[in-house]
């Protein structure tokens, strides 16, 4: 299913899901990709808040590094003006998504660089595309989120607790 409204967007998220990632800069030292996890969990006391949390092995190609990386983030869906946000884990406002035209996308400014995003969606998969640009930075970060089944990540040896992926 292809996500149309703000509330389908919401809806496709919770669950598990395998990432791939590539981030391909203008410096060859922040060239890397990621491989990992995440999970989008509902809040049990905010049924209009999904937590998302991930951790992913970064690779730097250049410097042939690996480095585990931890990542929170939060979706709220506001049900009054029929919208989606992402915030900070610490509840501070990143974007809103925008939906348009079968286009959806959110922009920020982090210190003095701007970042793009576009949201696709598929059946069973989605992707998120920065365009990051600025004076600090200046690359595309693609990440491909594939749908798992719930009882991957045991297997896997990752643990959960609280909802969130430790």
């Amino acid at each position: 299913m292809q996500p149309k409204t703000a509330k389908q967007v919401f809806d496709f998220f919770p669950g598990i899901w395998k990432i791939a990632r590539h981030v391909t800069a203008k410096m060859p030292e922040q060239n890397a990709t990621a491989h990992g996890y995440c999970l989008f969990t509902t809040s049990a006391t905010k049924p209009n808040l999904v937590v998302y949390s991930e951790k992913v092995a970064i690779h730097y190609l250049q410097s042939n590094t690996t480095h585990i990386g931890k990542q929170q983030y939060q979706y709220r869906y506001d049900m009054a003006e029929a919208s989606l946000s992402k915030h900070l884990h610490n509840g501070s406002l990143l974007y809103k998504l925008n939906l348009r035209n079968d286009q959806i996308d959110g922009a920020y400014v982090c210190m003095r660089d701007s970042y793009l995003s576009n949201y696709i969606f598929e059946t069973d998969r989605f992707r998120i595309i920065y365009t990051v640009d600025g004076p600090l930075k200046c690359y595309r970060i693609t990440s491909v989120y594939t749908s798992m089944p719930n009882k991957t990540l045991t297997a896997l040896g990752i643990t959960i607790a609280n909802g969130l992926i430790v």
